[in-house]
């Protein structure tokens, strides 16, 4: 039978709003930064400041030097930060466009009201089916991998990817149905 009585869990990074707004007012600060600081360092320093660092004692050459160094450096910070910025945004986005229905962080959400999601889930085994055997992991083709909840035995002659409808039930609980079978599992969604 496709079993797998091992599952890997998937440790995904989440960003809430408030981090993505920090995220971006880093980046945007970075880049004003980096324009309020185009005037040249020695314009930036007091006399008292040029004299402690011994900027004041640099050739014309050294301090054009200094400043397109620093000028470099700027522009490759506020590079980092807009890229990490981005990073976090694209993050949240796949976030939230990935597909959670069944997984058990959204039961509270289904209960609050807060679940516009589609009651059915049509997809295709990845692989052989020959049945459940009480332990049956089913991977789908959508990426999503759902756990047998119920301990019975079901054996058929073996297919190759046969289309699966998953819905959803009472209490939140989701059975699955393989096209073509009669037979109905209760199963759990485990990523």
């Amino acid at each position: 039978m496709f079993a797998t009585n091992k599952t890997s869990n998937m440790t995904k990074r989440l960003f809430s709003l408030p981090a993505l707004a920090v995220a971006m007012t880093v980046a945007f600060s970075g880049v004003a930064l980096a324009q309020d600081s185009d005037a040249p360092i020695e314009e930036r320093m007091s006399t008292a400041e040029r004299q402690a660092t011994g900027i004041n004692k640099l050739t014309a050459d050294e301090l054009a030097a200094l400043n397109a160094w620093l000028s470099r450096q700027q522009a490759e910070v506020v590079e980092r930060e807009v890229a990490e910025a981005t990073q976090a945004i694209e993050a949240q986005q796949q976030e939230q466009s990935e597909d959670r229905r069944g997984l058990r962080e959204r039961i509270a959400d289904v209960f609050a009201g807060d679940d516009n999601d589609s009651d059915t889930i049509t997809s295709r085994l990845v692989g052989t089916f020959d049945g459940w055997d009480g332990e049956t992991v089913f991977e789908l083709e959508n990426g999503m991998v759902w756990r047998q909840a119920e301990t019975n035995l079901y054996t058929v002659r073996a297919t190759t990817n046969p289309e699966v409808v998953i819905r959803r039930g009472l209490f939140d609980r989701w059975r699955l149905q393989v096209k073509g079978y009669n037979k109905r599992l209760t199963v759990e969604r485990v990523k």
